[in-house]
Formats: C-alpha cells, sequence, structure tokens
C-alpha cells in the first residue's frame, strides 16, 4: 500500500492497482479553489416528445428546467442545454432564450432551414451567469419560431419544430467566481 503524506498527516492511500483512497482526516469543506474551478455539477436528461408547433410568441422546452443551490455569491452558473429536433417549413430559424427564474438572461437566433420534409435541427445552447445568490436558482430554456405563416388550411405550411426524435441534456455548473 502507497501513502501520500503531508507533514505527519496521512492524505491518500491506494493499494496495488485499485481507486486512491483520501483519507478520512481530510476536510474539504474549508478548502479554497482558485477560479474558474468546477465544484458542483448537476446534470439531466428528458425523453419526452414535445411538439413546439409554429408559435411566434416563446413556449417553454419542457424537461428543460434544472435548479442548482449556489455555494458563494460570487459563484458562476454555466448552463447547458442540448436537445435532438427536427423542423419542418421553417426557412428563417428560431430563437432560443435561457430564463434564470423568469427573467432572460440570453436569447439566440439558430438559423436552420428546412423543407416540407422533418429534418434534424439540433438545438445547443449555453451561457455563463452571475446569479449573485446562495438559494436555489432554476434555470429552463423556451422556444419560438421566427415567422409564422398564416395559412392554416394545411399545417405544412407552418414552421414548426419538435423534439420528436427525443433525447435531451440538462447540465448546471457552479464554477467558483
Amino acid at each position: 500500500m502507497a501513502t501520500f503524506k503531508m507533514a505527519t498527516k496521512n492524505v491518500l492511500s491506494q493499494s496495488g492497482f485499485d481507486e486512491p483512497v483520501i483519507a478520512s482526516n481530510v476536510d474539504f469543506s474549508s478548502a479554497t479553489f482558485p477560479a474558474g474551478h468546477v465544484i458542483q455539477t448537476v446534470f439531466d436528461h428528458d425523453d419526452t416528445i414535445t411538439n413546439f408547433g409554429h408559435d411566434t410568441s416563446y413556449v417553454d422546452i419542457g424537461g428543460s428546467d434544472i435548479a442548482i443551490t449556489p455555494t458563494s455569491t460570487s459563484s458562476k452558473i454555466l448552463y447547458v442545454m442540448n436537445v435532438g429536433c427536427q423542423m419542418v417549413n421553417n426557412n428563417n430559424g428560431v430563437w432560443v432564450q435561457i430564463l434564470r427564474g423568469s427573467t432572460s438572461i440570453r436569447i439566440t437566433k439558430i438559423g436552420l432551414g428546412s423543407s416540407s420534409d422533418w429534418v434534424p435541427a439540433p438545438l445547443m445552447i449555453a451561457t455563463i451567469d452571475s446569479p449573485s445568490t446562495i438559494s436555489a436558482t432554476t434555470y429552463k430554456c423556451q422556444i419560438k419560431v421566427q415567422q409564422s405563416v398564416t395559412d392554416d388550411d394545411n399545417a405544412r405550411t407552418n414552421p414548426n419544430i419538435s423534439n420528436g426524435n427525443k433525447g435531451m441534456f440538462i447540465m448546471a455548473q457552479e464554477i467558483v467566481g
């Protein structure tokens, strides 16, 4: 067994090829990590199929919400949402926004063109936020098409987006500020 010591205290030990074990006398609760260090990660996935429709107003991307409780008011939060979508009849792209609670903190246009057939339209959006709180904070995404066509006699003439091929990944990381 190999043992790593600092002064007279055991810090780490390892037997053969086993994973190293941190000694029970090591306490990270008062450790100071450098700026940029990830100190907490929460993630989730969602396999729900949702048709976001052809609304030109923002609608929630169901399952994109995730809560994280920062440990310091100076922490940054990295929020990432990646979802496999498909689109039809939308040559103008979509707008996606990230919200902290009900406050929009990032809006971006994703220019995806499509034909009259459903085509893959993967969406990925990320932002770094400074929530300045140690309270639980919820992030989520909303989506809208850039422009809608008014011909309701044939729904296929309207831009439409769906995460019909499932597979959404959501992550929030607390980063030392």
